[in-house]
This record gives structure tokens, sequence and C-alpha cells, in this order.
């Protein structure tokens, strides 16, 4: 089985940036910035044969390029209310609701169970809490507040497959689906 995921990359600009506001602090993971990405849809486990068909239904999602903007941080809490992950918040804009619709609709076409059922926040974590500090979480909070302010251009979308260790979850990329052609070139006059 695989645990699938569809995201967005970060910038290696936007991650060097985000990894120097690393400090330490009492039950503060930072996360490897190489992991550093914005998801688009959780897909969770999937079999061989349905892995491949999300493979193949990905292809079929057309999209121009665009541009993120992330420059926000918040703590996000878990079921039981405790403080469980910080992000960085990235910007809702248009082309990015439209490109995460594009992936739910796609998907649940041909698996259903799997539409999402939550309110889409897109972010970037950064760090696990754990048993943290929480006046020092917010100290950081204030500190940051109004210092990040980064753009990431898109072209592409990635599949990826994540598996949990004892360290954290390792992130692999199955796929990358780029932008179409067909907003490059503009529609073909032949038929």
């Amino acid at each position: 089985m695989l645990r699938l995921f569809t995201a967005l990359d970060s910038s290696q600009a936007v991650t060097n940036q985000l990894f120097a506001l690393k400090k330490e602090m009492i039950g503060v993971r930072w996360l490897n910035p190489q992991t550093y990405h914005c998801t688009l849809l959780y897909i969770g486990d999937a079999n061989v044969y349905l892995y491949r068909q999300i493979k193949q239904q990905l292809k079929h999602i057309h999209f121009r390029p665009f541009s993120i903007r992330v420059n926000k941080f918040e703590i996000f809490n878990a079921i039981n209310n405790k403080p469980h992950v910080l992000v960085a918040l990235v910007e809702p804009n248009n082309s990015l609701v439209e490109l995460q619709a594009k992936i739910n609709d796609t998907i649940s076409m041909f698996h259903p169970n799997l539409e999402m059922h939550y309110r889409y926040r897109a972010h970037l974590s950064i760090a696990r809490l754990t048993n943290c500090n929480m006046s020092e979480v917010q100290d950081w909070l204030n500190t940051n507040e109004n210092s990040f302010d980064q753009t990431i251009e898109i072209g592409h979308f990635s599949l990826f497959s994540s598996r949990s260790t004892s360290s954290g979850s390792v992130f692999t990329k199955m796929e990358n689906y780029d932008m179409s052609s067909f907003y490059l070139n503009g529609p073909s006059n032949s038929y």
C-alpha cells in the first residue's frame, strides 16, 4: 500500500528563508527543509491498481502557471485542541483554489470516498509541536509576524507517497505534472 497526496513544491529560496527562522524551543521539532511542500489533496492509502489510476487521471488536469504567496505563520491544533504543527500559511488565490478543486474532482470521479470533506487551508508545515512551551512559541510568532512575505512560482504539481518512520515522515515524489502545453501554445485549430 502507498499513502498518497498531491502537493506543490516550495522554491529553494523560500525553503532557505523559512529554515533560517529556526530557533531552538522546548517541544518544537523543526522539519527537514527538503520536505517543505504545500499539500493540495491528501488521498490516503492506495493499492498499486488505485495508484496507477490516480497517476493516469492526474495527467488530464490542465492549468496555467501561477504564483503563491507565503506571508503568515500560524499554529494548527490537533483534534484534542493541543498545538500540533507550526505552519507558514499560503495566501489563497483563484488559481490555487481552482487547481486544488480540479485535483479533488478528478480523483473523486473514480474514487468518491477520497472527496475532501474539510476546509482547505494551503500551508507549508515547518515544525511539529509536542508539549511545547506555548509562551516561547508565541514569542516566535510575534517576532516573525510581519517579517516574512515571499512568492513561489508554480509550473507543476506532484504526486507524493508518504511513509512514517521513527524520525518522522519520509516523502517520495512519484510523478510531476507540468502545466499544460495547451495554455502555452493556445488551442489547436486542427480538428
